[in-house]
């Protein structure tokens, strides 16, 4: 397995993991956009080195296998910044047979350290194995510090 900085040239493979990802997530019910997906996704490859980054995984049949893509802002209430999780997938076969997630959370991790990032923030969606994400993000040093809910109002 091998880790790359997504850029233009990944972008229909990041297109097709984060379909993928929508798919599993707790999201998939809410109509999604083809041109904001895009956008959204042109975002992160086009800001490569500065406040984005994308980092996928490939197996080492050159397969892409998993995906993490996070930005860099600055705490609300404070003069540190935070590297957040925007999302990070990997696919169903490769998940506890492989290092994949781990790789790219490391991976992510140092991205955010060298940005200046004194947290990194990650989130569990309920949808996709919630409970063992957590257990896993918590043998990795991370504390469980907000639960998100969602509600349609329509």
């Amino acid at each position: 397995m091998y880790l790359k900085v997504a850029t233009m040239e990944d972008f229909e493979t990041v297109f097709d993991m984060s379909l993928n990802f929508l798919k599993e997530s707790p999201y998939r019910d809410i109509p999604s956009s083809h041109s904001k997906i895009v956008s959204f996704i042109r975002l992160f490859l086009e800001d490569i080195g500065s406040e984005r980054v994308c980092i996928l995984a490939f197996s080492k049949e050159n397969i892409p296998i998993g995906i993490i893509a996070g930005h860099i802002s600055s705490v609300p209430f404070s003069d540190h910044q935070v590297a957040s999780e925007v999302m990070w997938w990997v696919s169903p076969n490769h998940r506890g047979v492989s290092r994949a997630a781990v790789e790219l959370l490391g991976a992510f991790e140092h991205w955010g350290r060298i940005r200046g990032s004194s947290f990194i923030q990650m989130q569990s969606l309920a949808a996709l194995n919630g409970f063992k994400v957590g257990k896993l993000l918590n043998r990795l040093g991370y504390e469980e510090k907000e639960i998100a809910y969602l509600k349609e109002i329509n």
